[in-house]
């Protein structure tokens, strides 16, 4: 391990999904693009027993909680999260260094999407002669000293917003939301993104891993869209017809365009035997809308069986906290049977716990390394393969496909390339970074940064690329409509073949 990398490893919480952003959030749901949050930062609290209302009434509850009204205005107090955040994105992003002039660009941006909201066209606010300057503004609000001169421009517009015609009483945190949070986009990186208090805690919320009320689908909420990662087997979301990809631009009517992935998540779970329409975007049709009645979803684990030929199967539907226990218990159920060989299934399975995932793809290695963690400035973090591994020796195909995410394409890439198993089926999805997620002051959400790149053993990038398989083979909706699986098929064969 690199010695100068070694502290910063042990300091972070590594999230996968999960892809994502964002724990487990349900839709019968796993966002994998956010899996837990640094254990080292001290995390902000809210009153979980309002939840439902705010997130109900999120702007007029935020506006509520505000510290501050217009006419007793602590800049100071209201900034200390906006700062916070600019200190965390020098220290923790991956593409260093960063300009502040793009940072302060992206803030401005974010006052004058609020103004443009209170319909306000900022060039007709009259600032007074004795208003207080930019400058003043800034040593007020604790600009740090080296962002001083970038973000004087931002401060030439905050100067403005303090006198422009609003209505209602005006929230300062809640421009300060705004403004930290187009700070964040202009990095132009899909997962570092600001978390207000609403979305902070609804990712905080820990569902019960034995079931939920939602449509069924492991999904990204990280992206434009809602977007589909797969379907669970046998749920209102597959036999709706949605597919890997599937992108949800409406809900129930209601335009999805520029709202948040978590709380457009919010309005897809529902009561059972509820129905939900969903207007999807798939590649190559026009938008078309889907009916689906929400059920209990039982989120399942693993599955396994003897196949034809004394050809054992175990299909992993996620990594979570208990996975490597099932999985070796399964294991040793099916290598008492003396297969001839394994296939390990992890298609449309979205990540999990980077931890689960290195303690699983130990049972299958003797040797050498896992993956990699690939910081901006180079260094990087080994993880090795554990000892004591329990399938070591038989013969395995891995079955990947689109939908084979995060967790799925670390295993994939180390059983590759360490040549132990031959990989079965279509490109997997391309989510390979390392995410932390840190709680604010003030109540104030959290801010998620994309610190470091998982590498293959050799080396190999995963963010946006994915594991390309040893055998390229199609499932089509034709085959599923069907009831074949050509890529289960192929790895029989290969295993069956002397």
């Amino acid at each position: 391990m690199d010695n100068n990398s070694a502290p910063r490893n042990r300091s972070l919480l590594y999230i996968i999904l999960g892809i994502s952003i964002t724990l487990v959030i349900c839709v019968g749901v796993f966002a994998f693009a956010g899996f837990g949050l640094s254990q080292w930062f001290d995390k902000s609290s809210i009153d979980l027993n309002n939840l439902a209302e705010i997130i109900e009434n999120p702007v007029d509850i935020l506006q509520e909680n505000s510290s501050q009204e217009s006419a007793e205005l602590d800049l100071e107090n209201i900034f200390i999260p906006f700062w916070e955040s600019y200190e965390h994105l020098h220290h923790f992003f991956i593409d260093q260094p960063i300009n502040d002039s793009m940072l302060s660009d992206g803030a401005i941006e974010g006052v004058l999407a609020y103004l443009d909201e209170e319909n306000i066209d900022i060039d007709l606010i009259i600032v007074p002669e004795d208003a207080p300057s930019p400058g003043s503004l800034s040593k007020q609000a604790k600009t740090p000293k080296d962002a001083k001169d970038a973000f004087l421009s931002f401060w030439e517009v905050w100067q403005k917003l303090l006198y422009a015609d609003i209505e209602d009483n005006l929230s300062y945190d809640f421009v300060m939301q705004y403004a930290l949070s187009y700070m964040a986009l202009a990095l132009d990186d899909p997962y570092t993104s600001y978390l207000d208090p609403v979305q902070y805690h609804m990712n905080q919320e820990v569902l019960d891993p034995a079931g939920y009320e939602g449509i069924g689908a492991w999904v990204d909420t990280t992206t434009e869209y809602i977007t589909i990662i797969s379907p669970m087997d046998d749920s209102p979301a597959e036999k709706a017809g949605l597919r890997p990809d599937d992108k949800i631009i409406a809900i129930d009517g209601e335009d999805m365009t520029g709202v948040d992935g978590s709380l457009a998540l919010r309005k897809v779970l529902g009561p059972a035997g509820s129905i939900v329409t969903l207007r999807i975007l798939r590649a190559d049709l026009d938008p078309f809308d889907v009916e689906i009645k929400r059920a209990n979803i039982q989120t399942p684990a693993i599955r396994s069986e003897i196949l034809e030929n004394d050809i054992a199967y175990l299909r992993i539907f996620s990594f979570s906290v208990n996975s490597p226990e099932e999985v070796r218990a399964t294991l040793e159920d099916l290598l008492a049977n003396d297969p001839k060989g394994l296939i390990l299934d992890v298609r449309f399975n979205p990540g999990g716990y980077v931890n689960q995932v290195i303690q699983i793809t130990s049972e299958f290695l003797t040797s050498g390394n896992v993956l990699f963690e690939q910081y901006g400035d180079g260094a990087k973090d080994t993880f090795e393969v554990l000892p004591g591994g329990i399938a070591q020796d038989i013969p395995m195909v891995l079955l990947v496909n689109e939908g084979s995410a995060s967790a799925s394409e670390i295993l994939a890439g180390a059983l590759q390339d360490q040549n132990r198993a031959i990989l079965v089926g279509e490109t997997t999805f391309g989510k390979g970074s390392v995410l932390v997620n840190v709680p604010l002051s003030n109540e104030q959400g959290s801010i998620s940064i994309t610190v470091a790149d998982w590498l293959s053993p050799n080396g190999r990038h995963i963010q946006d690329v994915g594991i390309d398989p040893d055998y390229f083979v199609e499932f089509t909706q034709e085959d599923a409509d069907a009831g074949i699986d050509p890529q289960l098929d192929k790895a029989i064969e290969l295993l069956s073949t002397p």
